[in-house]
């Protein structure tokens, strides 16, 4: 095939060389155009032109220029820890600074000047109080700013209004954080619950909220009624129209980072420094990996509102990631797992499968297996009530290796994930 480059080695073989639709972008020496200051990356936002203003851990603001693959240092910001990023005005960001509070930053001379939230006694108030003030653009004449309490910033008439809340809510276990916006309204996010602002008016009421002991991590809507939710147990979504909560079953991952959806059928899910996409129609998870160009990453959370559909851009601890959002749905291959036989007393046991169950002795403490031959369900072994114990295809509780015996007399009784390769 003309898109396929094989290459052959001394001593390992031949392999092939794909291209890959995402990219890890890494640290490379200050004033160096082909990398990062500084390869944590907590704060993003990009511009319509398609450029992108990149908040470090430590290492100050970067520019990523998507059009030449280029990025550019701004030496003057090193050594800041730059927590959130926000248009202001043609030629200026809004960025917080860890310990520091709110500047604006000029996007030519690479200077901040303090910028004040309402007045002085407010601004040490809600920067210097224990709280990390995070100011972040939800519409082209404004700006949320969210600490111990929120505002929004109008930028034409450079003035604050109050954001207030429908009643009173326990706040205490968790920071007030924006999580989501569009045109219409804008989702926050504290501990277990969910809120959702009214763009016209600003004001806050509660949308859901999840079981005292899970955390809220991420939300984002997909355009038509879902809310996407991923917390510190898994997926989930909300269905604004009926206004239920549907929590979506899978043990690839439970604790999420971050998700975020791509305007094209996909949810694209961080978790456990592993990237998954979601197919919603089709109820499908995919898992990329470092020959897709995501090696292990702990993608951070930071509110970022898309212009270009086209990229997605993750920051994270070891690099910033760029999922180009066209990779085609062939791409997405489904593995299969194969079970040829199993071996009872010497004799293939096999054709005894009878409705994904067999019965075996309990006291019997040799079973292995051998494979490929055609995909059937794998099973685990737990006790049953009887003098049996039961084999369920539980898809958990044995690591198969291929072309070798498994033994699982070594198995104990509890469940376990099961690797393939």
């Amino acid at each position: 095939k003309e898109d396929e480059l094989w290459a052959g080695s001394v001593r390992g073989g031949i392999f092939s060389i794909k291209e890959t639709y995402i990219k890890t972008y890494k640290d490379v020496a200050l004033g160096n155009t082909n990398g990062l200051s500084e390869k944590s990356v907590i704060s993003l936002y990009e511009e319509k032109n398609g450029n992108l203003w990149i908040g470090t851990d430590g290492g100050g603001i970067n520019l990523y220029d998507a059009r030449t693959d280029k990025f550019t240092h701004f030496p003057s910001t090193y050594g800041d820890k730059v927590v959130s990023i926000s248009g202001f005005s043609e030629n200026e960001l809004l960025v917080s600074l860890y310990t520091k509070g709110l500047f604006t930053f000029n996007k030519q001379t690479g200077t901040y000047h303090p910028f004040i939230i309402v007045d002085q006694a407010t601004n040490y108030k809600e920067c210097f109080y224990g709280y990390l003030p995070l100011a972040n653009q939800v519409a082209n004449d404004k700006i949320y700013i969210i600490s111990s309490n929120a505002y929004a910033y109008h930028t034409p008439t450079r003035t604050f209004t109050r954001m207030w809340m429908d009643k009173e809510y326990d706040l205490s276990n968790d920071a007030l954080c924006l999580s989501y916006s569009n045109d219409k309204f804008s989702l926050l996010k504290c501990a277990n619950q969910a809120f959702i602002v009214n763009q016209k008016n600003d004001s806050i009421k509660l949308l859901f909220e999840l079981d005292k002991k899970e955390t809220i991590t991420s939300m984002s809507y997909d355009g038509d009624r879902m809310i996407w939710i991923g917390t510190d147990k898994g997926l989930g979504c909300f269905d604004m129209e009926r206004k239920e909560y549907h929590i979506i079953h899978t043990k690839l991952f439970n604790n999420i980072s971050f998700l975020t959806t791509d305007g094209k059928g996909r949810l694209w899910i961080c978790a456990q420094n592993m990237l998954f996409s979601y197919i919603i129609k089709e109820n499908k998870f995919t898992l990329w990996n470092s020959s897709d160009g995501f090696p292990s990453n702990e993608i951070l959370f930071a509110y970022q509102k898309p212009f270009n559909r086209d990229f997605i851009y993750l920051g994270g601890a070891e690099g910033l990631v760029k999922i180009n959002t066209n990779i085609p749905y062939s791409e997405v291959k489904t593995p299969e797992i194969y079970l040829s036989d199993i071996l009872f007393n010497g004799s293939p046991y096999i054709k005894e499968l009878q409705n994904n169950i067999i019965e075996i002795p309990w006291n019997y403490n040799k079973k292995e297996r051998y494979f490929p031959k055609e995909p059937v369900a794998i099973y685990g072994f737990r006790p049953g009530k009887s003098r049996n114990r039961i084999i369920r295809p539980i898809l958990e509780s044995v690591l198969l290796i291929a072309g070798k015996i498994c033994d699982m007399g070594i198995m104990q009784y509890e469940k376990r994930k099961l690797y393939h390769s």
